[in-house]
């Protein structure tokens, strides 16, 4: 009966070490699964890291552009207003200049002189001097002297 035992206990042991076996085997497969698998997965984190730093990098540089568009939009702006201030003071002089009595009475001198003085001191001048009236075409004026 020791025997029987015996035999019995070796074909269990080797039932349940054949099962090891099969189970070791079966163990390493799938570590060998789950180590490509945990490779595959760095080289994703890895290259994911290598894209974050990129666009973290493009990120900055058109941070950067914004800023120096945004102070250039700010300078624009100030040169802007600037430029309004001096259009409304040349404006607002002008304004007056043209409102006031002495370029009121000018203006209406200019055609009183070209249209009347002007031809008759240019008639007195040829007379006094003795000379050909000089021929004038229409549009232009007689030379001066």
């Amino acid at each position: 009966r020791s025997d029987e035992l015996i035999r019995s206990l070796e074909a269990r042991a080797a039932e349940q070490d054949s099962a090891l076996r099969a189970e070791l085997s079966r163990a390493r497969e799938e570590h060998g699964r789950l180590a490509a698998s945990i490779e595959l997965l760095q080289a994703e984190a890895s290259e994911r890291e290598r894209s974050m730093r990129k666009l973290s990098a493009e990120l900055a540089e058109k941070e950067e552009g914004l800023r120096l568009l945004s102070n250039e939009l700010v300078e624009s702006e100030r040169s802007l207003r600037l430029l309004s201030t001096e259009l409304a003071d040349r404006e607002e002089r002008l304004r007056k200049i043209t409102g006031s009595l002495g370029w009121r009475l000018l203006s209406r001198f200019g055609p009183v002189k070209y249209g009347v003085l002007l031809p008759a001191y240019n008639r007195i001048k040829r007379v006094l001097s003795s000379k050909p009236p000089p021929k004038v075409t229409r549009g232009t004026q007689a030379p001066r002297d």
